[in-house]
This record gives C-alpha cells, sequence and structure tokens, in this order.
C-alpha cells in the first residue's frame, strides 16, 4: 500500500506545484498588461493634453464611419467599367 501512498502524494504535489507555477505566470502577464494600458493611457493624454471619454470617441469613430462612407462612395463612381 505504501505505493499508491508514494504515487499520489507525488502525482498531487506536482499538481499543486505547478498550479503555483501557473498562478504567478498569470499573475505576472496580467500585471504587465495592465501597466502597458496605464502607459498607453498616459501616452495619450501627452498627446492630446486630455483623457478621451466614452462619447467622444464614439463620435470619432461614427465620423470615420462617414468618412469612409465617402470614400467608397468616390472609389465607385470612379471605377472602371
Amino acid at each position: 500500500f505504501a505505493i499508491f501512498y508514494f504515487v499520489s502524494f507525488v502525482l498531487i504535489g506536482t499538481m499543486v506545484m505547478l498550479n503555483l507555477v501557473v498562478g504567478v505566470v498569470v499573475s505576472s502577464m496580467d500585471e504587465a498588461h495592465k501597466e502597458l494600458l496605464d502607459r498607453a493611457i498616459e501616452n495619450e493624454t501627452a498627446l492630446t493634453g486630455a483623457v478621451s471619454t466614452e462619447n467622444e470617441l464614439k463620435a470619432r469613430v461614427n465620423e470615420m464611419r462617414s468618412k469612409l462612407a465617402e470614400i467608397e462612395a468616390l472609389l465607385a463612381r470612379t471605377k472602371p467599367k
């Protein structure tokens, strides 16, 4: 019966250690991702002077969509037949 105890102890111990390693890696990646986002926000703030609000971003996206529609219409008219 000692072999069953030993094998189960080694397997459970291995799983616990693997779980700890994965937890540390995921935690580090999450922290790095948050730091990267913070830097991106700081860069945007430094370049524009203010942080964009959600409504401002939606307005910019809508403006870009309308400009894209205008470009597509121009391209459709100038397309050779």
